[in-house]
């Protein structure tokens, strides 16, 4: 699926959109990039500098963060000392920025009381030090709440939602899989953005599924599919004065 080191030329305050086609592995369509997945590019002076141009789509978002659900949870001890039965939920918790979370929690009683605690689908528009709660009611005891603070690991890799970017796969995650990338005068020098005149930039793109979450499963997030460098020229508007 990757294109390393690729080379193209933009001009300076035009309007254009860039087409990076993927190939997909098609005998195992579960890996493959479709519409529905997060893509994001970035640009910068060189290559592990930093990026001073982002785009991403609607869909990346770091959901719940990952980590240790189990040491997420505030208040284990008075909760479960209050719980009276084993049992296993899957509950939606209540606050947070976020939304469409779903928690399965697993409550064992033997010589310790525990409360484990893991996601099932990881939502929306989380973010670090959002306090999570699920009623004490959906256990059968009248308190307290099982309650959680989602804790900033991993930090955020990109922006959520900057737009300019789309995953174009008509047929589904089968193939074929276009990545296009549109630019505006907005990204160039002239008009307030990071991109210079006769600069050559790095730039790379990484597409990564929609995660569940889910602690027992595995999955990769992220892969870089493509690589390279760009050239931005002046253009034949900027040359002839009619631009800044």
């Amino acid at each position: 699926m990757n294109h390393l080191d690729q080379e193209f030329v933009i001009f300076e305050d035009d309007t254009l959109e860039i087409e990076l086609p993927l190939e997909v592995i098609e005998f195992n369509n579960t890996y493959n990039v479709g519409s529905y997945d997060n893509v994001w590019f970035g640009i910068a002076t060189a290559p592990g500098n930093s990026y001073i141009l982002q785009k991403a789509n609607y869909n990346w978002d770091q959901g719940l963060l990952t980590g240790d659900y189990y040491g997420f949870i505030t208040n284990l001890a008075a909760f479960e000392a209050a719980t009276p039965n084993d049992d296993n939920y899957t509950l939606t918790p209540a606050g947070g920025s976020g939304n469409d979370a779903e928690f399965f929690i697993q409550i064992v009683l033997n010589q310790i009381n525990s409360a484990q605690c893991q996601v099932t689908f990881g939502g929306l528009g989380y973010e670090p030090g959002d306090n999570l709660s699920f009623a004490a009611s959906n256990f059968g005891i009248s308190s307290p709440d099982l309650q959680m603070t989602l804790t900033p690991y991993p930090a955020p890799l990109v922006p959520a939602g900057t737009g300019d970017i789309e995953i174009d796969a008509p047929e589904g995650p089968n193939g074929p899989v276009t990545i296009k990338v549109n630019f505006n005068q907005s990204d160039f020098e002239a008009d307030g953005g990071p991109l210079v005149t006769g600069t050559k930039y790095y730039w790379e793109v990484v597409v990564g599924e929609i995660k569940s979450y889910s602690i027992n499963n595995y999955d990769v997030p992220t892969q870089v599919v493509a690589t390279g460098y760009m050239h931005v020229s002046e253009s034949m508007f900027s040359i002839a004065g009619y631009r800044p």
